[in-house]
């Protein structure tokens, strides 16, 4: 990312495409490392959304879950993307990574922590049936183009996904400055969160009819349990980015 906007100035051109690609590795590896952490996080922190595949592999209709998967993978790559882009942008302004980008991480982990507060609040207590999503109500009649926003708007507009995926974001921009490097990070991040998502669909390929029941059960546990896994992912993630904003201070 920060590659594009040196070629459009003219200005550090030297640092992208003449690289040997061995050099391009190696500064893609600490970015990979470095967000790796967060990808678990958002992994954990989107479980609840893995009901829409499952739900939609019930009706087998392959191309409104194809639908829903585009739209989610868009806009993850469309928040760490910008989010990569407004790094380089104050980096390239200011001659270097400036102070207050690495500080970022402070009020990005306190958002999550409050969040993680929220979730818990929100928990089903004993004896108690958790309130369903309120997407839950439009699986059976999403078509494909709705499918699609689904995803896009899962992502994008969420205000627990965009500062997970953010922090991920901004974490890939100061660990690399290389376009290459980071836009492969940003695909390994993007991978590895969005293989709760991808599950339902390994599972049914691989196994077939013998997944349902599997599936089927562990939606069930899902949905009862949200609130707690949303919670305990925010917390571990705020309490990561506190700590690491205020050792890069």
């Amino acid at each position: 990312m920060s590659g594009v906007i040196r070629s459009a100035t003219g200005i550090g051109s030297d640092r992208s495409g003449g690289l040997p690609r061995a050099r391009q590795a190696r500064s893609m590896l600490p970015a990979i490392a470095q967000s790796l952490p967060l990808a678990i996080g958002v992994l954990l922190a989107t479980m609840p959304v893995l009901v829409i595949p499952v739900m939609l592999l019930t009706r087998r209709d392959a191309p409104v879950l194809g639908a829903f998967l585009t739209g989610w993978f868009a806009g993850f790559l469309l928040v760490g993307g910008v989010s990569i882009l407004l790094v380089d942008l104050a980096s390239w302004l200011e001659g270097g990574m400036p102070a207050w980008i690495e500080a970022l991480r402070i009020p990005l982990g306190l958002l999550l922590l409050g969040l993680a507060l929220v979730q818990w609040h929100r928990r089903s207590k004993d004896g108690q049936s958790p309130a369903p999503p309120f997407w839950m109500g439009m699986i059976e009649t999403l078509t494909t183009p709705r499918a699609a926003g689904l995803g896009f708007v899962t992502i994008a507009f969420n205000p627990k996904n965009v500062p997970l995926i953010m922090s991920g974001g901004l974490t890939i921009a100061t660990a690399t400055p290389l376009p290459h490097a980071q836009l492969a990070a940003l695909i390994v991040f993007t991978l590895v969160a969005s293989l709760g998502v991808l599950a339902p669909l390994l599972a049914s390929l691989l196994l077939g009819k013998r997944a349902q029941a599997p599936l089927a059960r562990f939606k069930g546990w899902v949905v009862h349990y949200n609130n707690h896994i949303v919670a305990f992912a925010l917390l571990t993630l705020g309490v990561l980015l506190v700590s690491s904003g205020i050792a890069r201070l």
